[in-house]
């Protein structure tokens, strides 16, 4: 494989959904949102280690109290207990539940209460599923009492008020497995971040799914850490797979040094970069576009697209626009387009040469109303555009104009209205000969048939005459005049 030079350039987006360079962002602020989730159930995890740290002081209270008759404590010490216990309990941010062996409550606090706008009291000796929005609960405590661990947790989604909340549920088994205590911790919001992060990065899986390049994540010293398009990594490398290896074990040493350059300059300024370069692919030399985005200190993501096409494309309309130039430059007729409001947008020099002008620019700005100032009859600038307006297109229109010395010539033209998708105008183009020499050359014939014909009437005269004299009653007429006698007649 050989490469082959590299060139800058931009690439315009077509109108897409997301570009590449935001959804490759996107991707990065996922993976740092991930990050952060980890922290927070690590720190969850201390959560319930203290909810079951409370779960065995509860433990402990709570056989104190069943065996109020055996304790060595005083009344008075019983209910310090007591009220100790409740602000305890109040104070958990969650609902707390005792539940007996038979799925009856044996009490609940406040909070829990609070949820269902009921007091603790009506919870006494129900059973666990009387409420509505508490099923997973109800399932998740009658399995764990058909378990032999004595602490479990679990996140359960219940039902509030018509509103769905998540909770970390902890439990924890007492009075020989008898009896459980319940603790729960709201995890809401952070349920609905984890829900928002998965649909997320489904979301962006199906976006890259989606893109039809090589995308590569690499580590800022070359090592290729995550590949997304086998095939085209194939079809660019030669490599099946490249996870763990250096660029400089899989690309031409001026590529990878290549590679590592905008790797590096991406990191440091946190901005994209762009290079082209090129490979040879079954005989064929293809040209490829690499861009490169930081998605962390410590490494990017590069895209690589074969652009092949497009290069050959955008070859082939340079070469059609030289090739238009030139025509454009040096047509014989001259060439316009102008607008509908009568100013000339483009003039060939052949054009400003026909109306007298020194260039092209100096008759674009020199004429600002087309039917004042280039039309003898202005009226025929009117049935120019009605022409275009019912066929959308000219032939042979003859006009006089005005050059630029003020001398008046004679013109043709072909034009076309050029509109867009929705039938606007947006201008007219056309070409214009002139036809002065034609015209004078048209009024030259003209007069030369009409003396033809002045001389062709007299020669005819001239043969009716002669035809006269020739007959017979012309002759008796002249016989008859001679013989007379004009002295004696007039005498």
């Amino acid at each position: 494989m050989s490469m082959i030079g590299n060139t800058w350039e931009e690439q315009t987006s077509p109108n897409q959904l997301l570009t590449q360079e935001s959804l490759i962002a996107e991707v990065a602020s996922l993976r740092q949102e991930l990050a952060q989730v980890k922290q927070e159930k690590s720190a969850l995890q201390t959560i319930l280690i203290n909810t079951r740290i409370l779960s065995e002081q509860i433990n402990i209270l709570l056989p104190h109290e069943s065996l109020n008759a055996e304790s060595q404590r005083s009344d008075q010490e019983m209910q310090e207990a007591k009220e100790q216990l409740q602000a305890v309990l109040n104070a958990v941010p969650g609902p707390v539940s005792w539940v007996d062996s038979s799925g009856k409550y044996l009490g609940v606090n406040q909070h829990l209460a609070s949820e269902y706008d009921l007091s603790p009291e009506a919870f006494v000796g129900q059973e666990i599923g009387f409420l509505e929005g508490g099923s997973e609960f109800s399932e998740f405590v009658k399995k764990f009492f058909a378990q032999p661990d004595s602490g479990a947790t679990q996140v359960v989604e219940m039902t509030f008020k018509g509103a769905k909340k998540y909770y970390l549920i902890a439990t924890q088994k007492y009075q020989h497995g008898n009896a459980i205590v319940s603790v729960g911790i709201d995890m809401t919001e952070r349920k609905l971040t984890e829900q928002a992060l998965q649909q997320s990065e489904a979301r962006n899986k199906a976006f890259l799914n989606a893109i039809p390049d090589l995308i590569l994540r690499i580590s800022k010293k070359g090592i290729y850490l995550d590949v997304k398009g086998a095939k085209e990594l194939h079809r660019f490398t030669g490599q099946d797979n490249c996870i763990g290896q250096s660029i400089f074990d899989i690309l031409p040493l001026s590529l990878a040094n290549q590679y590592i350059h905008y790797i590096q300059q991406a990191i440091q300024t946190g901005e994209t970069q762009e290079f082209e370069y090129q490979v040879e692919i079954t005989e064929y030399q293809e040209i490829l576009e690499a861009r490169v985005v930081s998605s962390g200190l410590d490494e990017v993501i590069l895209i690589v697209r074969d652009i092949t096409d497009r290069k050959l494309a955008e070859d082939a309309l340079r070469i059609a626009e030289e090739n238009y130039r030139s025509i454009f430059e040096n047509a014989l007729e001259g060439i316009f387009q102008s607008s509908p409001e009568g100013r000339f947008l483009r003039v060939n020099p052949t054009l400003a040469k026909i109306y007298g002008y020194d260039s092209p620019e100096e008759m674009i700005s020199s004429i600002t109303n087309i039917g004042e100032q280039l039309y003898v009859d202005p009226e025929k600038r009117t049935e120019f555009r009605e022409l275009l307006a019912k066929q959308e297109m000219v032939k042979s229109f003859e006009y006089r104009c005005f050059c630029k010395d003020g001398n008046i010539i004679w013109t043709q033209i072909d034009a076309r209205a050029v509109k867009d998708s929705n039938g606007k105008l947006l201008y007219y183009e056309g070409i214009v000969e002139d036809i002065t020499q034609r015209k004078r050359r048209e009024d030259e014939l003209r007069l030369k048939l009409e003396e033809l014909k002045i001389e062709i009437d007299h020669k005819k005269r001239k043969k009716e005459v002669a035809m006269l004299t020739e007959t017979t009653y012309f002759q008796e007429i002249q016989q008859e005049m001679s013989a007379i006698d004009l002295d004696e007649f007039w005498s």
